[in-house]
């Protein structure tokens, strides 16, 4: 399993102590127009318990020169009843350090 899929799915579990152990301090994950910095702050996101629960399951990945792109499926879920919100296709790309760990992280719709 790759560090992107590791991270992938310490995100979809809410396992903040795993996504530290995966990203730079000065990490930066952007969604769309939104852009989040910081271990402390995506540490935050992956805990935070909102009314939609959100799964990426990869489907393919490609490594070349410290960048992995994963094309994935993105399945939204309501925490209260379990009912499918959305399924889409997205695209992640990642970019390690030196050390290996991510030092960038974009979400895409695919």
């Amino acid at each position: 399993m790759t560090v992107a899929e590791e991270f992938l799915l310490a995100m979809s579990d809410g396992d903040g102590d795993a996504v530290e152990r995966l990203v730079d301090p000065g990490v930066v994950l952007v969604l769309g127009p939104h852009q989040i910095e910081g271990v402390a702050e995506v540490r935050r996101m992956a805990e935070e318990v909102a009314p939609l629960q959100m799964r990426v399951e990869p489907e393919r990945v490609e490594e070349s020169g410290g960048v992995t792109v994963v094309q994935a499926r993105r399945v939204q879920r309501w925490r209260e009843t379990g009912e499918v919100a959305t399924d889409d296709a997205v695209e992640v790309s990642f970019e390690a350090g030196a050390d290996g760990r991510i030092v960038r992280v974009e979400l895409r719709a695919g």
